[in-house]
């Protein structure tokens, strides 16, 4: 039975971000210290991620796939964190078991090699919990002049991009995230679209890091559904917040398949029940092999998502060999070209995305070709053979 008296857990992930939030207003106008750079260039890295909340959302599953895979490269990796912890440890154990070759074995015995995760408590500050590292990793702006003032470690900013990269913030606190910017020694932007949306709103310098997939966790076969034996017609992905209303284009793109196609099924794979009555079946929060195994189940992937500056999931289902129709938005059209390896239509057409996904289902040569143009574009994107780049970024950035 639920307490009425307790908050819910999304008002309890709002509070604390605003109270990061709170904690870098204080700081602004304040002089930073130096940046501590002291340890022998051949000792293992230690690098700390600070990743808000541990959700759905694509940006923070790249910040964790980079934090599993540099600590697969033999650096020491600590991710701090606040929510849904217990399914990315989950999911970090099971990536782990699948890539553990003999000379996998070899390296983890010899470093250790895997992603130490802690919980920070709601009500307490994460960068208060940063341990002596080489490099502070922070998965989003309010982190940077906290973690500036620990005089710890150089900070870098991964910026996922989101409607403050746009500008899209009160003046006041735009001022915060500017100074934020320009506190880090370096600022990645998680897409070419994030990218620009920083340089033209705050005038910084980025360096890109792509949308990447992990090959070994999601490839094309074998094809078949992860909760029961049969295959899935449409798949939808997301979170049941009314982001960006991303519910509420789902639910008009279901209603106007089933009134042209009565008998098609749809899935919606979400970190959590629908809170309402919703026209899908729901798998809520799936484990990374299981949602693997889902996307290989589908006929088609259909995105409604028009706020991801860095999309993660089409990228993934390319991987897996479904095809994918999703709006023509600026964070989705960095890798997706329209008729080759997807079908896009303009933002916010629903009954475009209808009539795209019925094409595909309709059509098995248009499906085949996308799913292999897909699988090419993924394989030019894996994490595993971008990893070392960025490991060596990060190991150029403590150089100084």
């Amino acid at each position: 039975m639920t307490d009425a008296s307790l908050p819910s857990p999304e008002d309890v992930m709002a509070a604390g971000r605003l109270a990061d939030v709170l904690a870098a207003v204080e700081l602004l106008g304040r002089r930073l210290p130096l940046e501590r750079r002291d340890r022998a260039l051949s000792d293992r890295l230690r690098i700390v991620y600070l990743v808000a909340r541990t959700g759905w959302s694509d940006g923070e599953r790249l910040l964790l796939a980079q934090a599993t895979q540099l600590a697969a490269l033999g650096a020491e990796v600590t991710v701090l964190t606040r929510g849904h912890l217990d399914d990315v440890d989950r999911d970090l154990k099971e990536h782990r078991a699948k890539h553990r070759t003999p000379e996998h074995r070899v390296a983890e015995r010899r470093a250790g090699a895997r992603a130490r995760l802690r919980r920070v408590p709601y009500g307490e500050s994460i960068t208060d919990a940063v341990p002596p590292c080489d490099l502070v990793v922070a998965g989003s702006w309010e982190f940077v002049l906290p973690a500036r003032m620990l005089a710890l470690a150089p900070v870098v900013l991964c910026e996922r991009g989101a409607l403050h990269a746009l500008g899209d913030v009160p003046e006041h606190i735009r001022a915060v995230v500017e100074a934020s910017l320009r506190a880090a020694v370096m600022v990645f932007a998680l897409g070419a679209t994030a990218r620009a949306a920083l340089e033209s709103s705050y005038g910084i310098d980025c360096c890109e890091l792509p949308a990447t997939v992990d090959l070994a966790v999601f490839h094309p076969g074998p094809r078949r559904a992860a909760v029961g034996q049969r295959s899935r017609d449409v798949l939808l992905v997301g979170s049941d917040d009314g982001r960006a209303g991303q519910i509420e284009a789902a639910r008009h793109v279901v209603a106007g398949l089933r009134t042209l196609r009565p008998g098609l099924t749809t899935t919606w794979v979400g970190p959590q029940p629908s809170t309402s009555e919703a026209p899908w079946e729901v798998v809520p929060a799936p484990s990374e092999s299981a949602r693997a195994d889902l996307y290989r189940s589908g006929r088609v992937f259909v995105s409604t998502s028009a706020h991801e500056l860095a999309a993660v999931t089409p990228l993934e289902m390319m991987a897996s060999g479904t095809p994918v129709v999703a709006w023509s938005h600026p964070g989705a059209t960095g890798y997706l070209s329209d008729g080759k390896n997807a079908l896009l239509v303009p933002d916010g057409d629903v009954d475009g995305l209808v009539a795209a996904a019925l094409a595909v289902l309709d059509d098995d040569v248009l499906a085949a070709r996308l799913v292999a143009a897909g699988r090419r574009t993924a394989a030019l994107r894996s994490s595993g053979a971008f990893a070392p780049q960025l490991l060596e970024s990060y190991a150029r950035v403590v150089r100084g």
